[in-house]
């Protein structure tokens, strides 16, 4: 079973850029704006779980606004060196440690495309698990942009992006494996809030249905 390590995401790949794009790997505003979207389309406060949460921010950010956060990263020096108590140490193509239909909301930016594709299933349907009925994925993707995209032609430097697809291959697999219901007009909201980022085009919002449709 093909998959990376903790390290290939040692020290060196967040501060030094060796092998990724990252130099002083730090935290980002963006979160604060993705946070604000997140609270415009629910009410209350959510217990969200995010994958490949790197050192933190996000979680930090999610906290401080009331939410309940956890997050994992395969990354033993990120979570060493993460801002927050809420982050562990885990591979995602294991079982995640988190009871089944536990979150509201589990969320990933820049996750997917670290994963082989042969292993894709293994997340998605542990996505699946610990997500209530009427949850909400919201990831944020490295794809493979067409050539009328505002950011196409950009060089990525990142050697673990191995499974870079195309933005219809990623909404196809959602809606046909997992049977979730795409969320557009929020994903029209994020790129309207990102359109001068690279960011613009590449956020997935999908909603699990209240009653499976899996395999139907």
């Amino acid at each position: 079973m093909p998959k990376f390590t903790s390290d290939d995401y040692g020290e060196g790949y967040w501060e030094r850029a060796e092998g990724s794009n990252y130099v002083n790997y730090g935290d980002d505003s963006g979160w604060l704006g993705i946070l604000h979207v997140i609270n415009a389309n629910h009410t209350g406060k959510l217990n969200i779980i995010e994958a490949a949460c790197s050192k933190g921010y996000f979680l930090r950010a999610a906290l401080l606004d009331g939410h309940k956060a956890l997050g994992f990263d395969v990354s033993e020096y990120a979570i060493r060196n993460a801002v927050t108590k809420t982050a562990m140490v885990h591979d995602a193509i294991e079982p995640w440690p988190y009871p089944s239909g536990s979150a509201d909301l589990v969320c990933a930016w820049e996750f997917l495309e670290h994963i082989h594709e042969e292993n894709i299933s293994l997340v998605l349907e542990e996505i699946d698990r610990v997500l209530k009925p009427g949850g909400e994925m919201w990831f944020k993707t490295g794809i493979i942009v067409p050539d009328d995209h505002d950011f196409a032609g950009q060089e990525d430097h990142d050697h673990t992006h191995v499974n870079m697809q195309t933005r219809e291959w990623w909404e196809t697999l959602f809606v046909e494996f997992l049977g979730y219901e795409r969320l557009a007009h929020i994903e029209d909201e994020l790129d309207e809030m990102f359109r001068d980022r690279d960011w613009k085009g590449r956020f997935f919002v999908y909603r699990k249905p209240h009653e499976s449709t899996k395999g139907t």
